[in-house]
């Protein structure tokens, strides 16, 4: 709220083609335009989203949350394969018998099935994996994101 005191609206930076940043353009010729985040009159008011930042953290939420659910039925999908079994999924994964799942496994994986990934792409993938963050996805760890969470979806 201190900041919000000093400073009533806060802004971001956003070029034509959607992308935003909260300190300056990123100077690719892009015209941007100076758009509130969220505005508080003062330090007692709690902040209040713009507009358009109100829609699009919306449309982010319900992009997370239907990815969420779309994920957990490919989860109770596969586990209820009688051929599909998780130590076997690992195994394939884990070429070279390790242990462990690297990166670039999981890249070259995405790449015999035809899908090519960005640097970007592969480093969530294992932010979702790797729970202790050690660079590598354990069997316990894969086995944890294959799982099911719920009975039924």
């Amino acid at each position: 709220t201190e900041i919000l005191a000093r400073y009533p609206s806060i802004f971001f930076f956003q070029a034509e083609d959607g992308i935003r940043d909260a300190q300056e353009s990123r100077g690719l010729g892009d015209v941007y335009k100076r758009q509130p985040l969220f505005t508080a009159s003062n330090e007692d008011q709690e902040p209040t989203l713009s507009p358009e930042t109100e829609k699009n953290l919306m449309k982010v939420l319900r992009l997370v949350l239907n990815a969420e659910v779309e994920g957990e039925y490919l989860r109770q999908r596969l586990s209820k394969r009688r051929l599909f079994s998780v130590h076997e999924a690992f195994r394939a994964i884990d070429r070279n018998e390790k242990g462990f799942i690297t990166s670039e496994q999981f890249r070259k994986l995405l790449e015999d099935y035809g899908i090519f990934t960005s640097t970007k792409d592969i480093q969530h993938l294992m932010q979702r994996f790797d729970k202790d963050k050690d660079g590598r996805v354990s069997y316990a760890e894969f086995t944890q994101e294959m799982t099911p969470k719920t009975t039924k979806i």
